[in-house]
C-alpha cells in the first residue's frame, strides 16, 4: 500500500457499498436456492446487477429492464492485479449478495446533486447509480425524421440436424465429409461409432475448429475428450439454418428464432458460412429440429431492425431502454437496444428487442441510459460525492 497522501477534515461517512443504517435489509433469492455468482466480466460493489443467463444465478453489472438488486460491501471484493492497492471488483465465479432492501452509501455518478426523495436511476450497461425525480431517466440519444425503417427478422432457408463422417485421434476430429447443411460449431456435443471402429465418448464436445476450407464444414477440429474413434458417421447437437434468402433484419448469436420445424426455445449461436444480414450460407443453431425442412421455410427471429440513416442524436449503447413517443407507439413498452451494428454522423443500424406492431414504420424513439429503481433518495450528494439510497425503509419507498 502507498504512502498517505491527503488529508481529510472530516472522516468519510462511509465506504460506497456500506450500510448507513441499522436498519432491515434484505437480500435477493437466487431461483432454486443456492447462491448468485459473479457473471464472466465480475461485478463491482455499490453498483446494481442483473441476471446474466436465463438460469438467472450469475449476476452482471448491465443487463434490460429494472435491476435484480445493489451489491454491498461485504468484503467479498478481491485484489488480482500486482502491486494494486485495492479492489472493488468480485471476480467471475465468486459469491455475490444482491440486496433488495437497506439503507447503502453510494457514489453520485450522474450530472446533477442529489435530493432527498428522488429516485435511484441504474445505467444499464454499468450498474452505476445516479439520482432524478421519478419518471425522468436519462437520455442517450434519440431517433427522429423520416429516414428510418423499424422491420421484422424475416429470412428464408432450409433447416438439419447436424451429422458428419468423421474419425477422431487424440483431440482431433477429422471431418471428411458433412450431410446438407450442417454447420459444426464450437459447443456441439457429439456422439455416434461402432463396436468396431469405438464409439465416442458422450462427454465429447466441439471446441473450436483448427482447419477448413469453410467454418463448419469439412476439415479438423479439437475436441475436448482424448479418444480414438475410426471413420463413422457422427451426430453433433443442434442444427443448422442454410439461408436461401432474406426478407429484412438480421439473425444475431442469442436471438430466438421460430419457424416450422424448429423446437421450442432454438436460438442463433454462431456463423458457419453466413452472416448476421446475409442472404445466404449457414447459421448455427442450439437445438436440432424437431422435423427437418429440406424444402424451404420461413424463419422469424425475435424482436425488431432499425436502420436510421439520418436524424440521430446522442449515443446508445446495448441494453439502453427504449421509450417510442410517436402519435401510433409502434415499439411496446419493455423494448431495449439488444445490439448496435453501426451507429454514427447521425445515423443508427441496431437491434431492438422487441417487433414493432408494423414492420417498414417510421417511430420517434427515445432511447435511454439509465433505468429507474425501487430504490429512494436519503441524502444529498454532488456528482462524485456519497449518497444514501434506500429502500423498505424509508417513509416514501415501496
Amino acid at each position: 500500500m502507498s504512502f498517505q497522501t491527503r488529508v481529510n477534515q472530516q472522516p468519510a461517512p462511509g465506504a460506497v457499498g456500506s450500510k448507513a443504517s441499522m436498519n432491515p435489509t434484505a437480500a435477493a433469492l437466487p431461483p432454486f436456492g443456492g447462491y448468485f455468482t459473479a457473471g464472466g466480466g465480475g461485478v463491482y460493489v455499490g453498483s446494481f446487477v442483473w441476471p446474466a443467463d436465463y438460469t438467472g444465478t450469475a449476476l452482471n453489472n448491465y443487463g434490460n429492464g429494472p435491476p435484480i438488486g445493489f451489491v454491498p460491501n461485504v468484503q467479498q471484493g478481491l485484489i488480482e492485479v500486482y502491486l494494486q492497492e485495492f479492489s472493488l471488483q468480485i471476480p467471475a465465479g465468486f459469491p455475490v449478495v444482491a440486496m433488495n432492501m437497506g439503507d447503502y452509501f453510494v457514489q453520485n455518478n450522474g450530472s446533477s446533486t442529489s435530493a432527498i426523495g428522488n429516485k435511484a436511476y441504474a445505467n444499464n450497461g454499468t450498474g452505476a447509480v445516479s439520482f432524478a425525480a421519478s419518471g425522468s431517466p436519462t437520455g442517450a440519444a434519440t431517433v427522429t425524421g423520416a429516414n428510418q425503417t423499424i422491420v421484422a427478422n424475416t429470412f428464408a432457408g432450409t433447416t438439419a440436424g447436424n451429422s458428419c463422417t468423421a474419425s477422431i485421434s487424440g483431440t482431433t476430429m477429422t471431418v471428411t465429409a458433412i450431410a446438407s447443411g450442417t454447420c459444426l460449431f464450437p459447443g456441439q456435443y457429439l456422439s455416434g461409432g461402432s463396436a468396431s471402429v469405438g464409439w465416442v465418448d458422450p462427454a465429447t464436445a466441439i471446441v473450436k475448429q483448427l482447419a477448413g476450407a469453410t467454418t463448419g464444414g469439412t476439415g479438423t477440429y479439437q475436441v475436448s475428450v482424448s479418444q480414438t474413434v475410426g471413420s463413422t458417421t457422427i451426430a453433433a447437437t443442434g442444427g443448422t439454418l442454410t439461408v436461401t434468402g432474406r426478407t429484412g433484419g438480421a439473425l444475431i448469436t442469442g436471438q430466438l428464432v421460430t419457424g416450422t420445424g424448429l423446437a421450442s426455445g432454438t436460438t442463433v449461436v454462431g456463423y458457419g458460412s453466413g452472416t448476421a444480414t446475409g442472404t445466404s450460407g449457414t447459421i448455427a443453431l442450439s437445438l436440432a429440429p424437431t422435423t427437418a425442412e429440406p424444402g424451404g421455410i420461413t424463419v422469424t427471429g425475435a424482436g425488431a431492425y432499425l436502420v436510421a440513416t439520418s436524424g440521430v442524436t446522442g449515443t446508445a449503447t446495448v441494453n439502453d431502454p427504449v421509450i417510442d413517443t410517436s402519435t401510433a407507439t409502434n415499439m411496446p413498452a419493455g423494448t431495449y437496444v439488444s445490439s448496435i451494428f453501426s451507429q454514427g454522423s447521425g445515423a443508427l443500424t441496431a437491434m431492438l428487442s422487441a417487433a414493432g406492431a408494423t414492420s417498414a414504420s417510421t417511430d420517434n424513439l427515445t432511447i435511454n441510459a439509465n433505468v429507474e429503481t425501487g430504490w429512494y433518495v436519503s441524502s444529498v450528494g454532488a456528482p462524485g460525492e456519497f449518497v444514501v439510497i434506500s429502500r423498505g425503509s424509508w417513509v416514501g419507498s415501496p
